[in-house]
């Protein structure tokens, strides 16, 4: 259904000449946000790449969160799908509550890469990365921002 609603959003707008405005046109500081966020994550997996902290290391921490265990290595990867591929079509769609859904994941990903930060088991090394990272998830801005 979601498929279809798109399909005629988009014919109406061919049909009267519109375009839809590019992600870093409607949401500017969301885009920069979310270009930082990429790098800083990114970061945190070369830091731990270079101290030798592979993906079975990672995987290796787990966390307790809401019931659940999160390695470190789950929680990152979510993060990564969320920043790279989740986030960025939302912010391309122009169907309603694209924002909200983006807000909602945001969330979820801020609670958990937090917790992930605050832990004992992260290794010394490592923490100020993940920190940086943190507090980056930590302070999205608003979509209509000046």
């Amino acid at each position: 259904m979601h498929y279809i609603r798109t399909f005629f959003k988009a014919l109406r707008l061919t049909m009267r000449g519109e375009t839809v405005e590019a992600p870093a046109k409607r949401y500017p500081n969301l885009q920069t946000w979310l270009g930082l966020a990429q790098e800083r994550l990114k970061n945190v997996y070369d830091v731990a790449e270079n101290l030798g902290f592979t993906q079975a290391k990672r995987e290796e921490i787990v966390l307790k969160l809401d019931g659940r265990a999160w390695s470190m290595e789950l929680i990152l990867s979510s993060l990564r799908f969320h920043l790279h591929i989740e986030f960025p079509s939302l912010m391309n769609s122009v169907v309603d509550h694209n924002l909200t859904t983006l807000y909602a994941l945001h969330l979820d990903d801020k609670y958990r890469i937090s917790q992930l930060a605050q832990s004992e088991q992260l290794p010394v090394d490592l923490r100020p990365s993940v920190q940086a990272l943190a507090e980056h998830i930590l302070n999205i801005p608003p979509s209509n921002d000046p």
